[in-house]
């Protein structure tokens, strides 16, 4: 262990490569994650999960972002997210609609189902909107606390009124904006993005880190235990946490080549494709178990299910690679020299 220490001493003030073996891990583990927190049914595992993944693996999304592939504006970058990610996209959204339109008539559909998309599939809009800001942010030299602030008060916002909503979706406040996530993670996408194009200077002691994240695990601890009225407060110690883990994993394991376990590396590479397809498994799961809700489900079910979804999934995105057509159009794999 004090090697390690020692190690991220050492890579306080080192420059973030290009090539960043650790993210690609992190990532990969992160995929596992996404597919355990949708397999697991209500309950402390799935809070833990849900308390900081999404926040991470964002930021990590963020991260791979070059402030250079802004060189040529914006529109360029965006046409090379067609093939990539938003026709990948929008045939997952095909997959989807007997998912989507099991109670209603597919008749029914409007735009409002593009800007609430079903389930999972706000991913890719989110991760467009972020690119976009972090351009604009690029574009007109937005000091990067003014950038910082907004989004972190937009991230407040949604924990406190969107994150557990009571009223049905269609009934929130602001519901034309779309689906809240969309803005809820543009605070983490942009402070991975910053800490990659050297906007945000700023390299904490590992060790310093180390200590934010177990005060802040400690503060959500005592809220637990201090009960329901004190739930708001988890915002607190949310932002601390994730903040945090955001900087340590970025500085100081973005250099760490932890494993060339070939497996990890697929989950990393092929990542669009297992998180769009997914959920696909885990619903005709709950669906055979006649518990579509997960109202009847305990942890270890959950677990069952989740290693079936990675099996599964990873066979059908290994099957799609195998074929030009459905590795280009389906899962966003394009040749390098295509952009």
């Amino acid at each position: 262990m004090l090697k390690y220490l020692q190690q991220f001493k050492t890579l306080q003030h080192a420059e973030l490569q290009s090539y960043s073996p650790g993210l690609n891990t992190v990532k990969g583990l992160l995929v596992l994650l996404v597919i355990l927190s949708h397999a697991l049914p209500l309950g402390l595992a799935l809070f833990v999960i849900f308390f900081f993944h999404m926040p991470l693996f964002l930021s990590i999304s963020g991260f791979l972002v070059k402030k250079s592939a802004y060189d040529k504006g914006i529109f360029p970058f965006l046409k090379k997210l067609v093939n990539r990610a938003i026709i990948p996209w929008l045939i997952a959204f095909v997959v989807y609609l007997p998912f989507a339109f099991y109670h209603r008539s597919i008749l029914t559909i409007s735009v409002y189902d593009f800007i609430h998309p079903f389930f999972h599939l706000w991913y890719v809009p989110a991760y467009i909107l972020a690119v976009i800001m972090c351009y604009w942010v690029i574009k007109f030299k937005i000091p990067s606390f003014l950038v910082l602030i907004l989004t972190a008060c937009i991230t407040v916002a949604w924990f406190l009124i969107y994150r557990d909503p009571k009223l049905p979706i269609n009934e929130l406040p602001l519901y034309f904006l779309g689906e809240k996530r969309f803005y809820s993670y543009l605070l983490f996408f942009y402070i991975g993005f910053a800490l990659r194009n050297s906007i945000i200077e700023l390299r904490p002691n590992a060790l310093f880190l180390l200590f934010l994240i177990g005060l802040s695990f400690v503060g959500i601890v005592g809220i637990i235990f201090k009960g329901q009225q004190f739930f708001n407060f988890f915002v607190i110690p949310y932002l601390i946490l994730n903040i945090s883990l955001i900087f340590f994993t970025i500085i100081y394991t973005s250099s760490q080549n932890w494993t060339d376990n070939a497996f990890i590396h697929f989950l990393n590479n092929q990542s669009l494709g297992i998180y769009l397809y997914h959920p696909m498994f885990i619903f005709i799961a709950y669906e055979y178990l006649d518990d579509p809700k997960m109202n009847q489900t305990d942890n270890l079910t959950g677990f069952i299910i989740f290693g079936i979804t990675v099996l599964l999934t990873s066979t059908l995105v290994w099957l799609l690679t195998q074929f030009e057509i459905t590795n280009k159009y389906v899962l966003g794999n394009i040749k390098k020299e295509n952009g």
